[in-house]
């Protein structure tokens, strides 16, 4: 249910260019064409910010859920999804490792 809930959040604010779709348990992919590094991360701390701003309300009770995103970019051209992908999670490993609800940048290729 907070899953759901989360992708509602996560929506409302990428513009309707970018991708947004479940990775794994609980991780996601933004894709946020056209977008620089600094871009990127404002885009990850909006979202992170948005998530923790109030509680989901779900069936059971209301949930506090915060969001660790990792942010990796790569210039047109330059490096394959797999890197990116790779680079990302590496990002968020350390913002995992880090405290959790933060936004970690992957330095450029």
């Amino acid at each position: 249910e907070v899953l759901k809930l989360l992708c509602g959040r996560g929506r409302q604010r990428l513009r309707a260019s970018d991708f947004f779709a479940r990775w794994g348990g609980e991780e996601f992919v933004f894709l946020l064409y056209g977008t620089d590094a600094d871009g990127a991360r404002r885009c990850a701390e909006d979202v992170r910010e948005f998530v923790a701003a109030r509680p989901f309300t779900t069936s059971a009770a209301d949930i506090a859920v915060t969001v660790s995103v990792g942010v990796a970019t790569t210039d047109p051209g330059g490096g394959d999804a797999r890197t990116l992908i790779q680079r990302a999670d590496g990002a968020l490993l350390l913002a995992k490792r880090s405290g959790r609800d933060r936004v970690v940048v992957s330095a450029a290729l």
